[in-house]
């Protein structure tokens, strides 16, 4: 991939971050038509940007945790010195930036809020409560099944505009190939999974510091903050990757027991305490206090069938005396 010159590192530094002087803007509109794959990079930063601020509290926008994200991925491309100073703060033009792009305007329009016509794209989005699961076809032909908690959002041009998805969550995907229009599916702070036509179970939760992928047929390319080249999975394979310290596994594995859930089982290998309750919460409805966190580190073999309760869950996997329960309509205080 073309290195970006450290000036124009700088320059998107100002795209998104800040006001962008008019000589600046120039300059960075040419380095851009003299390249098309160069508009499609400043679109992909720009979509890092929006999706990365939006994963920390719900009624603001974290222009810092954005940046942080952006930046991550043009240091994993671009193998340069980091683009200028790092914003301490939210300007008008960044607010300015993040308003244009949650209405999906084109790149163009994002400038110097200048005001060019730009088309709006329209978002279809579907969201799964806790204790439920959901079935989806989209446009395309490819086919969805999301686990409780989980959230997918696309397009009205999906499958003939763009193959573009952002996704939180568990879902299990069959995507419809298409060589010429790849799938990406985008999650929080800057990590993109693409797909042909392949079939592979997801889970990236946003209260969970891990991603995993396991590929059960087709071929899957994730592009990852703070590593430099893509990973590609294998059928068969699943990917680990820790978005708090950057650390990623590729290892083996049983493709079925990933997609249990789908059947309404519950399949633990070798998983911290802290995963599963956040398993058992999404699963059963259930409010879950911890009141002893050095407990969460613990790990657990385990697997339980469509009709296993809540009780008879905790009270296998607490055998051992590890860990103590108390459960209270649909609290429940791990000790």
């Amino acid at each position: 991939m073309e290195k970006i010159p450290e000036h124009i590192c700088s320059i998107i530094a100002e795209a998104v971050t800040g006001r962008l002087p008019r000589d600046d803007d120039r300059k960075l509109r040419v380095w851009l038509k003299e390249c098309p794959e160069r508009k499609g990079r400043m679109v992909r930063y720009l979509r890092i940007w929006r999706l990365a601020g939006l994963a920390g509290a719900r009624d603001r926008f974290d222009a810092n945790r954005a940046w942080k994200c952006v930046r991550n991925r043009i240091d994993s491309e671009a193998v340069l010195e980091k683009p200028g100073k790092e914003r301490k703060r939210q300007s008008w033009y960044a607010v300015s930036l993040a308003a244009s792009l949650l209405l999906g305007t084109t790149v163009g329009a994002l400038w110097l809020g200048r005001p060019e016509t730009a088309p709006v794209t329209r978002y279809l989005e579907q969201t799964v409560p806790r204790g439920a699961l959901s079935e989806l076809a989209l446009p395309d032909g490819t086919k969805v099944t999301l686990n409780a908690g989980s959230r997918l959002r696309w397009s009205t041009g999906f499958g003939t505009a763009d193959r573009e998805l952002e996704f939180r969550g568990e879902g299990y995907f069959r995507v419809a190939r298409n060589e010429t229009l790849p799938c990406v599916v985008h999650l929080d702070e800057g990590v993109e999974i693409r797909v042909l036509g392949t079939e592979f179970n997801l889970r990236s939760y946003p209260d969970e510091n891990g991603v995993s992928v396991v590929l059960k047929n087709g071929s899957v390319r994730a592009s990852l903050p703070r590593h430099d080249r893509d990973i590609y999975v294998r059928p068969g394979e699943r990917l680990t990757y820790d978005r708090k310290t950057g650390s990623l596994s590729l290892l083996p594995t049983d493709t079925e027991r990933a997609g249990a859930w789908r059947e309404n089982r519950l399949v633990f290998d070798d998983t911290e305490l802290e995963t599963i309750l956040r398993t058992l919460e999404r699963r059963f409805d259930l409010r879950i206090a911890v009141l002893r966190p050095e407990i969460l580190q613990e790990r657990y073999h385990g697997e339980f069938g469509d009709d296993e309760t809540p009780e008879a869950i905790f009270r296998i996997i607490s055998a051992d005396k590890r860990f103590r329960y108390r459960i209270r309509g649909r609290t429940v205080e791990v000790y």
